[in-house]
Parts: structure tokens; C-alpha cells; sequence
């Protein structure tokens, strides 16, 4: 969550300049009608940024609820195999229990096409729960 309050302040720091040294462009050239420009497309900045990161924020408490609040893993798959039987290393975690993000490959971030933002699959947690071995990293048989 600190990594995700740093990014909205360093992304709002960037925005602000942005917008200054766009200000100071439009006063310059066009005078009063570049002042007033200058003030619609702070508002402009203003509630992009907001909303975009209100989702941002959502996103990640939901991932935050849903990794201390949810499910708990279950030791062996639900497929009507019993724990009894000769266990193996599940092949699709290697015996980890996680597998990598897909939509960020593990980096915890995506390049939405203006900049990297916080990826809304994994939540930045760069992983999953294996769903074959249910995170056991064995598969009974």
C-alpha cells in the first residue's frame, strides 16, 4: 500500500509540473485566454488524476482484503483424490503453491498506453494461488 501511495504522489508531482510549465506557455502566448485555458486544463488534470486513482486504490484494497480475508488454500485438490495416496511436486508451480502474474508477467505493473500503473489482475502482488495444486505445491494421487 506505501508503494501504491508513492506512486499516486510522484504521479500527481508529474502531472502538477506538467501543468505549470503548460501554464506558463499558454499565459505567455495568448495572455488572458491563455490564463483561462491553462485554469480548465488544470481542472481537466485534476479529475483524470482523482479517478484514476481511486481505481488504483480500490483495486489494491480489494487485493488486500481478499489475500488476508478470503479462502483459505485447500491442502489437496477438490477433484475427489484423497491425501492418503502418493503425493507429487504439482507441475504447475514446481512445488512453489504460486504461479506468475499473466497480465504483468511478475512485475507487479502494466503500461496502460500513458504510463505504468499498478496491474489490476494480480493487484502488484506479482502472483497467484496455484489453482491446480490449490497452493499445497503437491498433487495427490
Amino acid at each position: 500500500m506505501v508503494k501504491l501511495l508513492w506512486a499516486i504522489v510522484k504521479d500527481g508531482l508529474k502531472a502538477f509540473a506538467f501543468w505549470l510549465v503548460a501554464s506558463v506557455v499558454m499565459i505567455y502566448l495568448w495572455g488572458y485566454t491563455g490564463r483561462m485555458l491553462s485554469m480548465f486544463l488544470g481542472l481537466i488534470f485534476i479529475v483524470s488524476f482523482i479517478g484514476a486513482n481511486l481505481k488504483r486504490i480500490v483495486v489494491a484494497l480489494q487485493g488486500s482484503s481478499a489475500s488476508t480475508g478470503g479462502i483459505p488454500p485447500v491442502p489437496f485438490p477438490v477433484q475427489g483424490q484423497s491425501p492418503g495416496q502418493p503425493n507429487t511436486v504439482c507441475t504447475q508451480c514446481g512445488g512453489v503453491g504460486r504461479t506468475t502474474c499473466y497480465g504483468c508477467g511478475g512485475s507487479g505493473y502494466r503500461y496502460d498506453g500513458v504510463q505504468n500503473t499498478t496491474c489490476f489482475i494480480c493487484s502488484g502482488q506479482r502472483s497467484f494461488v496455484c489453482t491446480t495444486c490449490s497452493g499445497s505445491g503437491m498433487i495427490y494421487r
